[in-house]
């Protein structure tokens, strides 16, 4: 937004008509070139110029260096306001310059935080120094020449920042501001000038300035010390024009400003300049992007009229404080507001309109590669602040969070959309292409041979059949040695026991994705199987059970059968046998049927049970 600056101007007021070199009216609120000059109402400076001019948020100071900011030397003790730039000691009571650079006189606490940049001035107001009262009152002010003269009759504000505190004079080299409130209100008061005198002003000692040469009240605050910054505002009318300012105590000072309390008052970012300047401010609310902005004027008093302008040019009919940018279909640019005062005058503010920049929609998928599922935490990276964010990742699935994460399940690679929503209601979007690659993974596959095999050959040919780029393989034989391998087609020898044995097989591709494939190895007897013809269950521990001899026969449904066909025993489990336990000595039939695909053929016999 541009700087506010005043011009003097007397020669017209808001509905200014000129005459042109060439004889033509220009009328400044029509938006036509009525002179034929090429410029339209407020572009023709010549015709139509106002006496001051603003912008969107904030006012010139014509008092100079109004923050203490420049500097012709450094202070390194008290008394030498003068290092600051255009200020000087204005009365033979010296006020202070602190500045807050390497060697720099500046106090051990200060109130945070500073309203201004890195310097501020003090001064101290005492209604007694001793208990005699020769130093009745103390008075420190701050003095200064304006930049350009208070006009008389013109109503002006003086906006300040202003801290309270307790300072010990004779203390300079431990300086400190131990905050109170102890002692009560006070007069801030502004004295001015009609010129601008050589400074310090021959003031009588330990006086005020009213009454010495021309210096006058202006006007004056009541100011209240809490410890904190504070903006204090003095709104006033001169009488006479004025050049020079001095700004401290009132004349008389209130009882409690004692020796005892030493009140100290710190000073900064002094804004002094026309009272409507402060009040025709323009304000912005909603946005573009919102298609929901309002400009908005805070209007004085004096104004008695308003004329709203954009790049210069009228928008005739718009005469309220308030203009509906986007309810108007209006574009951005250069918005002015044009305001007669009633004292003949008229002031132009200033704002500009305009899309914000867009930002460099960022965003960061980690990890980007790898194997499915794979999990990916999105952050977005954009440096702009953002309010919202809405992520497409590529496979149909969305997130409205700004850090979320994902899990593609599929193998490929996959577009990543995002798009914000910044403080201003604006939507910007960008799309990485294949930000997240997932790789294809293996499958794994294998012949074991021969399936199933016979105790007799239990040595195991294994042969990969994976698919998908296997590069590496893991086989885990669990308690067959070697128990282990890593290669592709591996011989494994299994005990010659029948049963089912695990076996587990790992897969990786180049990408090192990763398949397992569990499975199961059988060994089965050759369905050879022998039988006695006689035992003895005495328990003698030999030949007291009837079952095979075959230390591994196999599968088999062993059923016996008295001489008469009545059935006494059956059981799967031909390895444990018959025991003969409550059965009598004679002769037995058995008949054997083999189970779940066992070799071999059904058979039957006799046996003899011999007396136990």
């Amino acid at each position: 937004m541009p700087v506010m600056f005043l011009l003097k101007h007397t020669l017209f007021v808001l509905a200014l008509i000129a005459v042109s070199s060439a004889g033509a009216q220009e009328i400044c609120n029509n938006a036509l070139d009525d002179d034929a000059d090429g410029l339209i109402d407020l572009n023709d400076i010549t015709d139509c110029t106002c006496s001051g001019q603003t912008g969107g948020g904030t006012v010139t100071s014509i008092i100079p260096n109004p923050s203490f900011e420049d500097y012709d030397c450094v202070p390194t003790d008290v008394s030498q306001l003068s290092c600051a730039d255009t200020w000087e000691q204005a009365t033979t009571a010296t006020s202070d310059y602190w500045l807050n650079v390497t060697g720099g006189l500046w106090p051990l606490s200060v109130p945070q935080p500073l309203p201004n940049g890195i310097a501020f001035a003090g001064f101290l107001a005492i209604d007694s120094i001793d208990d005699s009262g020769s130093l009745y009152p103390y008075a420190e002010y701050l003095g200064a020449c304006l930049l350009a003269p208070m006009q008389a009759g013109v109503q002006y504000t003086l906006q300040m920042a202003l801290a309270g505190a307790s300072y010990s004079l004779f203390n300079s080299s431990n300086t400190t501001f131990p905050i109170t409130a102890a002692y009560g209100p006070l007069d801030i008061t502004l004295f001015g000038s009609a010129s601008c005198p050589t400074f310090p002003v021959d003031v009588p000692p330990y006086s005020c300035p009213e009454g010495v040469d021309d210096w006058t009240v202006l006007g004056a605050m009541s100011y209240t010390s809490n410890g904190l910054w504070q903006t204090v505002t003095i709104t006033f009318t001169p009488s006479v024009d004025i050049q020079a300012v001095m700004i401290g105590p009132p004349c008389t000072i209130p009882d409690g400003y004692n020796l005892a309390e030493f009140p100290y008052f710190l000073a900064d970012d002094l804004v002094l300049n026309q009272t409507a300047l402060f009040n025709s401010m323009l304000t912005a609310s909603g946005s573009l992007c919102t298609n929901d902005l309002v400009l908005d004027a805070a209007v004085d008093s004096a104004v008695t009229g308003l004329q709203w302008y954009r790049n210069g040019v009228a928008l005739v009919g718009q005469t309220d404080s308030t203009l509906s940018i986007s309810a108007l279909g209006l574009l951005p640019g250069t918005y002015q507001l044009l305001s007669s005062l009633n004292n003949g005058t008229c002031i132009t503010s200033s704002i500009s309109v305009s899309l914000p920049s867009a930002p460099e929609v960022l965003m960061q998928a980690s990890p980007p590669l790898g194997c499915p599922p794979l999990a990916v935490q999105f952050t977005n990276a954009t440096l702009d602040a953002v309010q919202g964010c809405v992520w497409a990742f590529g496979d149909g699935d969305t997130a409205t969070t700004c850090d979320p994460s994902h899990v593609y399940d599929s193998p490929g690679a996959y577009d990543v959309s995002l798009t914000i929503t910044t403080s201003d209601g604006c939507t910007y979007d960008t799309t990485y292409q294949d930000l997240v690659v997932v790789s294809g993974v293996p499958m794994a596959a294998f012949t074991a041979d021969p399936q199933p095999a016979t105790v007799d050959n239990t040595e195991i040919s294994f042969t990969d059949q994976s698919t998908g780029g296997a590069v590496a393989w893991a086989w885990d034989l669990d308690t067959i040695p070697p128990f282990s391998s890593t290669d592709s087609n591996p011989t494994v020898t299994f005990p010659p026991i029948p049963g089912d044995y695990p076996v587990v097989l790992v897969v990786t591709n180049a990408e090192g994705c990763t398949d397992t494939l569990r499975s199961l190895i059988r060994v089965e007897s050759n369905g050879e199987i022998t039988l006695p013809n006689v035992f003895t269950p005495n328990g003698d521990g030999v030949n007291d059970r009837f079952l095979p001899f075959e230390a591994y026969p196999g599968r088999w449904q062993l059923t016996i059968f008295s001489r008469w066909g009545t059935e006494v025993f059956s059981t799967t489990n031909i390895i444990q046998g018959w025991s003969g336990k409550d059965a009598s000595a004679g002769t037995y039939y058995w008949v054997l049927q083999p189970l779940d695909g066992q070799r071999g053929m059904g058979r039957t016999g006799h046996v003899t049970l011999l007396d136990k």
